[in-house]
């Protein structure tokens, strides 16, 4: 597979796992106004004996939905520096550089996790949030982080 193909794959697979999340996020945040359901959320959200860690709220939910649209953006508008300077909706180089090494930073270090809750260094191991953050949440991170590091280093330039 050629590095072209390889970096296509690498932003196509970032961005739409971005937009995926995002649109489960926008999801949850429509199910959650008309029937909130205590379960499904000890899956989603890390707890501390029995009790959730926080309750997200609408407007928190939602930012995070935007947040991952933007992150989806971003990872689908890197092109590489043959191409600089023609960016669609007139996007900065910066923008674009600068945010898959952010994208690197917060998915690498959300992989690591709080060495308590989540992520692959956690204490507490039985419950039900950590069954599936050991085996799809964090994961998905790392994956998302080592992407969005490969396409910094292909566009960096």
């Amino acid at each position: 597979m050629s590095s072209i193909n390889l970096f296509s794959l690498a932003k196509t697979i970032n961005a739409s796992l971005f937009l995926i999340i995002s649109l489960l996020h926008i999801y949850w945040t429509v199910k959650g106004l008309f029937q909130p359901n205590q379960y499904f959320l000890s899956l989603v959200i890390p707890e501390i004996d029995k009790e959730l860690a926080f309750k997200p709220g609408i407007g928190a939910t939602l930012v995070v939905a935007l947040a991952l649209l933007v992150a989806s953006f971003i990872s689908i508008w890197a092109i590489k520096p043959i191409y600089k300077g023609t960016f669609p909706f007139f996007v900065s180089d910066w923008w674009c550089i600068y945010g898959n090494l952010a994208i690197t930073i917060v998915f690498g270090v959300r992989a690591m996790g709080d060495f308590k809750y989540v992520g692959f260094f956690k204490k507490i191991r039985h419950t039900q949030f950590a069954y599936y953050d050991t085996r799809l949440y964090s994961p998905l991170c790392l994956l998302i982080a080592i992407l969005a590091f490969y396409i910094y280093l292909q566009i960096r330039y």
